[in-house]
């Protein structure tokens, strides 16, 4: 029946979500500016910044768009960023970060006031992710190219946060992507976790005692998932799981695991499927 659940949910369109840019707006001003050009618009019931909406427009067309009062991002990937829990002044690393989604939602929620440092190894990403920052008028971002397995040592023990957002197989994006699912095959998962356990391994190098790593995936795959955290912590001791309950804005049920892991299905949360997790270094 849950299976049943998942097939159907990934049948159906996802919802459009907006995420207001609270530096510069708040919600209820915004949606009563959308309120007349979209079908519908209502809160986010778990984030704040939040907005559902119905509409046939171009959102790049929408008042606000340009101005940089909100984006276009899921409310799973939103919670991703809560994780993280960002403070002003810190220094945190987005170690897979185009197209900037989680980037940008990092700076907007350290009140622009953190040392953001966003990599990617693709120059035409990494390029939305200024392109995307400059829209949203955030001053906190930088961006450097390469890959995060090599260049994690020059952050040795320096970075307070940094988040993994690794590249996974999407299985949790598949209502998003409807050919994907023709395209998948098992021995390319199994590739990926190797990867994703790399870049944790580089992440371990560059975080300072105390310092906080938050894993996360699109996919609903635990090869990718639960496994790779599970290999990861087998060879290393020196990082526990915190409860990601405290951090997240509001209570989402049945979301939390009971190693807590965060994990969102489109069929149960109407979002992506999403997987991650809260280590931090003892």
């Amino acid at each position: 029946e849950e299976i049943l659940a998942l097939c159907r949910a990934n049948n159906e369109p996802p919802p459009l979500c907006l995420r207001v840019n609270r530096k510069y707006a708040d919600r209820e001003a915004v949606a009563r500016m959308l309120e007349f050009h979209c079908r519908k618009v209502e809160p986010s019931p778990w984030l704040p910044e939040g907005l559902r909406v119905e509409t046939t427009r171009d959102i790049t067309r929408l008042p606000g768009y340009r101005e940089g009062l909100f984006t276009v991002q899921d409310e799973g990937a939103m919670l991703v960023s809560y994780l993280v829990a960002p403070q002003p002044g810190e220094r945190i690393v987005d170690a897979c970060a185009a197209p900037g989604g989680k980037t940008t939602h990092l700076a907007e929620l350290a009140k622009d006031e953190a040392e953001i440092i966003a990599l990617d190894t693709h120059p035409s990403r990494l390029k939305l992710v200024e392109e995307n920052a400059a829209r949203l008028k955030l001053r906190s971002i930088t961006t450097l190219l390469g890959d995060w397995t090599q260049l994690a040592h020059q952050f040795a023990n320096s970075a307070d946060k940094v988040l993994l957002d690794v590249p996974c197989s999407g299985t949790g994006t598949l209502r998003r992507k409807v050919d994907a699912r023709w395209h998948k095959r098992p021995e390319d998962i199994l590739s990926l976790a190797q990867l994703q356990l790399r870049l944790l391994e580089a992440a371990a190098i560059a975080l300072r005692k105390g310092g906080v790593l938050v894993y996360a995936t699109c996919s609903i795959e635990p090869e990718e998932d639960e496994q790779v955290i599970k290999a990861f912590l087998e060879r290393t001791d020196e990082f526990v799981v915190d409860d990601p309950r405290p951090f997240l804005p509001a209570d989402i049920p049945h979301a939390i695991t009971p190693e807590n892991f965060l994990r969102l299905f489109p069929h149960r949360h109407n979002t992506d499927g999403i997987f991650a997790v809260r280590l931090r270094k003892k």
